[in-house]
């Protein structure tokens, strides 16, 4: 079974077809290389068949883990949600295949993307 999934990001419009396994693989790759940040959570990853009811729930919760993740243009606009809204092919593999970023490289990341006091004296 597959979602539709469009939407509108920094780089205009985009529209592709994505398996449950695709929006897992996404979550999952967030939460590693976004360390302690939220990321949305994803429906149980179940076994539903091809029950109309079952779909559409699933349909509805993958909508609004979309709309969640779409308040967040730190994550929108991240790699790793780039490779799930615009690249054809095999998903999970693009986002397993991301380099393993250091922690100088992540403290980098939230740099650019939060503003930090980095100065501030511990209380």
């Amino acid at each position: 079974i597959k979602y539709t999934v469009s939407g509108v990001d920094s780089e205009g419009p985009f529209d592709q077809q994505r398996r449950f396994k695709e929006f897992f693989a996404l979550k999952n790759t967030l939460a590693i290389r976004w360390p302690g940040i939220y990321i949305p959570a994803l429906p149980e990853k179940k076994v539903g068949g091809k029950d109309g009811a079952f779909i559409e729930e699933r349909r509805n919760l993958l909508e609004r883990f979309m709309k969640d993740l779409a308040r967040f243009d730190f994550l929108t606009d991240s790699k790793e949600f780039k490779i799930f809204a615009r690249e054809k092919g095999d998903i999970e593999k693009m986002l397993s295949t991301l380099v393993k970023q250091t922690p100088m490289q992540v403290l980098e990341k939230y740099r650019l993307n939060f503003n930090i006091d980095e100065d501030q004296e511990a209380a």
